[in-house]
């Protein structure tokens, strides 16, 4: 019985001390908070940097997009291209004899 009241409180006292701990480090925490303590201390040129590899990434994601629907498009071809082999075999070659 003392050991699950111990274990209540400090479970307790647990979630109290995160609580505060969110609480101070505000909306801003996580990778979020990292990005914008590094704008602040930065340079412009830091900055700049940043913006150019976000760029960057972005135009890579575009080529990967356009990539995708390119490979849809031969999978499609493809699928299309064994259904009609599937046909063709699924015919007799010759007619058999009359």
């Amino acid at each position: 019985m003392k050991l699950a009241v111990i274990g209540a409180s400090c479970l307790g006292g647990l979630s109290l001390v995160t609580a505060l701990a969110r609480r101070i480090a505000g909306p801003r925490s996580g990778p979020a908070m990292v990005l914008g303590a590094m704008a602040s201390r930065g340079t412009a040129q830091d900055v700049e940097t940043l913006r150019e590899e976000v760029e960057q990434m972005r135009a890579e994601i575009a080529q990967l997009r356009e990539r995708s629907a390119e490979l849809d498009d031969v999978h499609n071809r493809l699928d299309f291209a064994e259904r009609l082999l599937a046909q063709v075999r699924e015919k007799p070659a010759l007619p058999g004899p009359r």
